[in-house]
């Protein structure tokens, strides 16, 4: 979701959030109290007319909006009617909250179906795998694509898979090393900081969970798979630090930054190199976080716009991509050899 480069924007924020504080307002007891509110059909309307029809509109003039996240935004404001409009109105209510739940389920089966058909071409997606000369992080998402679709249900679960295979089967598996490979994390001190943060997140499940079951069950439970979720994100970052370095072979420039930002590069597709080290603004940046910010060594200018994969299925086309490497050297070495 990213917010609309226009003079609306802005403004159209600020009133979506005074619209959801005065809605939440509207339906307490002491504001009513303190106000001489009394809710009435008409006041129940207007406040669903606000929540289901101006709250969306003013969501797509804030933000950049796919229109499937559209129909995110409506099942939101519907589920906001259901909890907010006091029980003695649902007659009012139920008619909308059984239609949205009725077009959302139907949006859901169509997206399980994906997922059904995805495991039905399984054997042909695991032989556009197995046929590819790149390690399953550049595979697996153009092994999906071609064999289905770009639907981004199908993205989100491959990105999904990948860090559940590299976070669980990673601490059995050898860093990829030949001559064309080039690592970026040996210098840096990524590993480090992933083991202190796994670290920490582990005793905070464990003094948290154990504190809010008593109280919150549910609520512990929540934060128990989310941090456990965490765990593994910061397993598989750590074990694709490791063992995916930057590969140039076969014509192909494969880089890759954990499970955040991959892409494949063609080396004709290379316009030129910089070697300044400059900071290009709106350019991806392939380097491992350090506690100092790194600092790009090279650019490369792409003649065509190259996909980058992101995370979570996101995607987007860049001219350009800045790295920092261990030994860029040897980089510079290899992109000059197959370049030219």
């Amino acid at each position: 979701m990213v917010l609309r480069q226009t003079r609306f924007s802005k403004p159209a924020c600020i009133l979506l959030f005074l619209l959801l504080l005065t809605n939440v307002l509207l339906y307490q007891p002491a504001v009513q109290r303190s106000l001489s509110i009394s809710l009435d059909p008409g006041v129940i309307a207007g406040s669903m007319l606000d929540l289901l029809i101006v709250m969306p509109l003013l969501v797509l003039a804030a933000f950049k909006l796919k229109k499937r996240y559209m129909a995110a935004v409506l099942f939101f404001g519907i589920l906001l009617v259901n909890l907010l409009v006091p029980s003695a109105y649902y007659s009012m209510v139920r008619p909308v909250f059984y239609t949205g739940l009725a077009v959302e389920g139907l949006l859901v089966i169509a997206e399980l179906s994906l997922l059904g058909l995805a495991l039905w071409k399984l054997p042909k997606i695991r032989k556009s795998i197995c046929e590819s000369e790149s390690s399953l992080l550049f595979s697996a998402v153009p092994a999906v694509t071609k064999n289905l679709n770009q639907a981004l249900i199908l993205r989100i679960f491959t990105h999904e898979f990948l860090m559940f295979y590299y976070a669980i089967t990673g601490f059995w598996k050898k860093p990829i090393e030949h001559a064309g490979t080039v690592t970026m994390h040996k210098k840096t001190s990524v590993i480090a900081i992933q083991l202190m943060l796994i670290h920490a997140v582990v005793l905070e499940t464990i003094g948290l969970h154990w504190w809010l079951h008593g109280k919150w069950p549910v609520l512990s439970i929540i934060l128990l798979i989310l941090n456990v979720y965490s765990i593994l994100l910061f397993l598989a970052e750590l074990q694709i630090a490791r063992l995916i370095p930057i590969e140039v072979k076969g014509g192909k420039l494969y880089a890759a930054q954990g499970i955040r930002q991959q892409m494949t590069v063609e080396l004709t597709n290379i316009e030129r190199i910089d070697w300044s080290g400059v900071i290009h603004p709106d350019t991806p940046l392939f380097a491992y976080q350090d506690f100092e910010q790194p600092v790009p060594q090279l650019t490369i200018h792409f003649k065509e716009p190259v996909e980058l994969s992101l995370f979570y299925g996101k995607k987007k086309f860049i001219h350009r991509a800045s790295f920092c490497v261990d030994e860029p050297e040897k980089l510079r070495r290899l992109l000059e050899q197959q370049h030219v």
